[in-house]
């Protein structure tokens, strides 16, 4: 028995060590920059990141593997894009994220912002000052932002530092832009999940057609025959969009959007109608609560301060609807009366996606970006629980936005 555990277990030692092996002979097509600026082509080990910070895995022309260490080379990269960089932080390769005039590289939670022969750090997390003190949270983003206002103070300066990849990317990439630049960037370096937190209020009108009613109980089949109605009322959601995604140069970004919304509305209507013998009556209340889920895409246009955005997307969700119905009945001859009340609640119901367009404006004012946005959604339609209805939803909405997490 000890036997066969024994072969087992050397089995999956042997099978995880070849594992291991194999996934570090990874190679894609890249090159090597030498100390003394000549570019080889080749092939380059795939690393995972801890490692290729250490080192570079080359295979050139002349098929020798070599491993080349940061104070043997200036830099190495892919074919895809990725660039390591030597010189930057003693004994270590770093990624370049934005390479021109102002350069931009990372290395774990530390960014470094290079200009001419000037590198200044920039720590996400906290840093150590001369005098010991450790800096993190609010004063870390002050001292931050005064020491990169130091470097882009000639084209423009953040009242406050975003300390995030994407942020940081932002800034370089427009100040190269400021100063007319040529800019090294490819976005897959940069890419990272930024998140927006916004309030977004928005006054709509909704709209609900009833097709026709069937409720024999009372009135027989569709006492109100097929002519639609309509009713009309404002309301107010709050939303909280979430954005996904990276820069892609110095004027445009796209996101993907998530924005979780709860809309509730409130209406009443009466209907008669008479015959030789009955006038029907029939008052009702109904309150309604919708929870809907829009998904799509925003192109953001960025100046200096400001971003122009036009968003487009679907519109999901399900609505919780709350319903009172009063009903009474009147004879005309007798004046004889009765009244039927019920009170139904209906659960979550499924709704047809709609179409979502819009526009929007936000400037940055502090460390904020304030905004206003007009958008437009279509029919969002489920049918309603005892009736042949439709709930169509289309809505015009103004909205004000506030950015909380940068």
């Amino acid at each position: 028995m000890n036997t066969i555990l024994r072969r087992s277990y050397m089995l999956l030692i042997s099978v995880f060590y070849f594992s291991v092996a194999n996934a570090q002979i990874d190679f894609k097509p890249g090159y090597v920059i030498t100390n003394a600026g000549d570019s080889l082509r080749g092939e380059l080990a795939y690393r995972v990141q801890k490692l290729s910070h250490k080192s570079a895995i080359f295979i050139g022309e002349d098929g020798v593997k070599k491993e080349m260490r940061p104070e043997s080379i200036q830099a190495y990269g892919y074919d895809d894009g990725q660039r390591f960089q030597s010189g930057i932080v003693d004994e270590v390769f770093v990624i370049v994220l934005v390479e021109s005039y102002l350069s931009l590289y990372e290395h774990g939670s530390i960014f470094y912002l290079k200009k001419s022969d000037e590198i200044i750090t920039v720590s996400t997390k906290e840093t150590t000052q001369s005098d010991g003190s450790v800096l993190t949270g609010e004063p870390l983003k002050i001292a931050h932002t005064r020491l990169v206002n130091s470097l882009v103070f000639d084209c423009s300066t953040e009242d406050q530092l975003s300390l995030t990849k994407s942020g940081l990317t932002r800034l370089v990439l427009n100040y190269n832009q400021c100063k007319g630049e040529v800019v090294n960037y490819n976005w897959k370096n940069a890419k990272s999940i930024e998140f927006h937190l916004s309030i977004l209020g928005m006054f709509v009108k909704n709209q609900l057609e009833i097709e026709s009613f069937d409720d024999p109980f009372l009135f027989g089949d569709n006492p109100f025959g097929e002519t639609p109605f309509a009713f009309e009322t404002s309301s107010v959601g709050v939303s909280f969009p979430i954005k996904l995604g990276s820069p892609q140069n110095g004027k445009s970004i796209f996101n993907i959007y998530l924005e979780p919304g709860f809309l509730s509305y409130s209406y009443s209507d009466h209907y008669e109608r008479t015959n030789n013998t009955y006038t029907y009556e029939w008052d009702r209340r109904v309150k309604s609560s919708l929870v809907s889920l829009p998904v799509g895409g925003i192109f953001s246009f960025e100046q200096k301060r400001s971003v122009i955005e036009a968003m487009f997307g679907f519109n999901l969700g399900f609505v919780v609807q709350s319903q009172v119905d009063s009903y009474r009945t009147r004879t005309l001859l007798s004046n004889n009366q009765q009244t039927f009340a019920s009170e139904e609640e209906y659960g979550f119901e499924g709704m047809e996606p709609g179409l979502i367009v819009g526009l929007g404006y936000k400037r940055k004012i502090g460390s904020r970006l304030i905004g206003l946005n007009v958008r437009y959604q279509t029919a969002l339609e489920t049918d309603l629980s005892g009736y042949n209805a439709t709930y169509s939803g289309n809505r015009l909405g103004f909205g004000l936005s506030v950015n909380l997490i940068n």
